[in-house]
């Protein structure tokens, strides 16, 4: 915030306000004006600087093709007479291509070099209009900078005025608050004397209602207090006569909490390893019993299997069984059909039957054999596979 002058009269300061404020709003529309003409005349040259380049650019575009194209030329020129070098055979071939390339690129660049004269007009035009530009950019800032100097002054004196214009009303209102002051303090005058005259009563009648004993008894209290700051006292010039006679030596006490703290951490890592031997210690995969445990794990899992293989064998044999208990029924008819059967065989040997009776005879020998045989047999097979 920008300060001014308070010290004027009244009349000085209007006859000072009719001079400057004249004065401050013709430098803001002088400097209007210039800066009107310094934004027209930036327009000028930008609009100058865009005609340049839009004659520039097709000029500086033809320059750098026929640079581009002499380039090309040279590089299959060099292209070529690398060729040449490394074939004999056909070195008379990539000769003439190389010529004709290096006449190529030297007509490319008598035309570049054509262009080059109008090329460096045009870059001389703009490097003048850059330098126009930039001065009168410069130019402007300038009139910005005196237009945001006479602005403040215009502001400063508005308060200024402002200041001058309520200075009296100031004045009035501090008088009145002088009044108030004075006023509160009578009023608190007041109250300190009727505190005053409240205190000596007190003391009156303190001194009247307390016995000697009592008041005895309180100076002792007093007393005794006052000995006591006093011991404290001297207990603290005590502290600072031994502080500052000479530096407190604490190696020792440092030394003993040294050694403590190392032992700590001794104890700690004593104590990790013993956690980390624990845990070894509960951990069957790691600790002195592993192999036993993986030989328990092993053994399990082959008692496991086996006894499912038990389990699928007896399923097995009882249904062996039962097909037993058919065999044995079987049999046990065999049996008893069996002396039938052999007298039957004695009567086909006897010749009682006629010659159709001789044929059965054998038809039913054969049949009896098998019986026989299958009776033993199913009878082998049942001792081999179960009471075995």
């Amino acid at each position: 915030m920008s300060e001014f002058n308070k010290t004027m009269t009244d009349g000085k300061f209007n006859d000072y306000h009719a001079v400057t404020k004249p004065q401050i709003k013709y430098t803001r529309d002088l400097l209007k004006g210039k800066l009107i003409t310094e934004e027209n005349d930036i327009s000028k040259v930008n609009a100058e600087i865009g005609k340049n380049d839009a004659n520039q650019k097709p000029v500086q575009n033809t320059w750098n093709a026929h640079n581009s194209r002499a380039a090309s030329y040279n590089s299959k020129a060099d292209w070529a007479a690398g060729k040449a070098k490394r074939s004999w055979f056909a070195r008379s071939y990539y000769k003439r291509i190389r010529e004709n390339n290096r006449r190529a690129a030297s007509s490319e660049y008598g035309k570049r070099d054509a262009q080059t004269p109008i090329l460096n007009k045009y870059k001389g035009i703009d490097t003048t209009l850059q330098g126009e530009l930039k001065t009168e950019e410069k130019q402007k800032q300038e009139v910005d900078d005196k237009t945001t100097v006479n602005t403040r002054a215009d502001a400063t004196l508005v308060k200024q005025k402002d200041f001058y214009d309520n200075r009296e009303e100031e004045c009035k209102r501090n008088e009145q608050r002088i009044k108030d002051y004075e006023s509160n303090l009578t009023k608190l005058k007041q109250e300190l004397d009727e505190l005053r005259k409240n205190l000596d009563d007190c003391n009156r009648t303190y001194h009247t209602k307390c016995s000697k004993e009592s008041r005895d008894k309180l100076l002792q209290k007093v007393k005794d207090r006052e000995n006591e700051m006093n011991f404290l006292e001297s207990k603290q010039d005590e502290y600072l006569n031994v502080c500052n006679n000479g530096p407190i030596n604490c190696s020792e006490l440092f030394k003993i909490h040294q050694n403590a703290i190392q032992l700590h951490k001794q104890n700690e890592e004593h104590k990790q390893h013993l956690d980390e031997k624990h845990k070894i210690c509960v951990d069957p995969y790691r600790n002195n019993c592993k192999e036993k445990y993986g030989e328990l794990k092993t053994s399990e899992l082959k008692t496991k299997t086996q006894a499912k293989i038990l389990k699928e064998s007896f399923i097995e044999s009882m249904e062996s069984y039962a097909q037993h208990d058919v065999i044995i029924s079987n049999h046990n008819k065999n049996k008893v059909n069996l002396p039938q059967m052999q007298e039957q065989v004695k009567e086909f040997g006897n010749g009682k039957l006629n010659t159709s009776g001789s044929q059965r005879k054998k038809y039913d020998e054969t049949i009896l054999t098998n019986i026989l045989l299958t009776a033993l047999a199913s009878s082998l097979l049942y001792y081999t596979f179960i009471e075995l």
